[in-house]
């Protein structure tokens, strides 16, 4: 399988560590599959889900109130060095601007939740 138990091998001393970086939800159905599968726990310090800071941010917060390791990519510097690399990034994963549009309906739901009550 393209995940492997190489994480494991922690214990041996080989100190391997891994980043599931995606803004792919099926991605990370995947890779909870693949560490269930294997064994691995979910709080393992080998194995990491990682997004951009913005984008998927309901994903990353399942994440770690599901007991997984969550972290965030924080972008920093100048907006002309970075802007281009995030546009770099949007591009490379569509998957990304399609489940913002979906955590924004979410937000707006919540929203309504909270000021109306339903």
């Amino acid at each position: 399988t393209p995940f492997s138990s190489s994480s494991s091998k922690k214990s041996q001393g080989f100190g391997i560590s891994t980043i599931i970086a995606t803004h792919n939800r099926q991605s990370i159905l995947y890779a909870i599959e693949q560490m269930d599968a294997l064994g691995i726990a979910k709080d393992d310090p080998s194995i990491n889900f990682a997004q951009i800071l913005g984008l998927c941010d309901n994903l990353g917060h399942a994440l770690g109130d599901a007991g997984y390791n969550a972290n965030k990519l924080v972008l920093f510097g100048d907006f002309e060095e970075v802007f281009p690399w995030l546009l770099r990034r949007l591009d490379e994963n569509q998957d990304a601007l399609g489940a913002t549009v979906a955590e924004a309906d979410l937000l707006m739901s919540e929203i309504r939740r909270r000021c109306f009550g339903s």
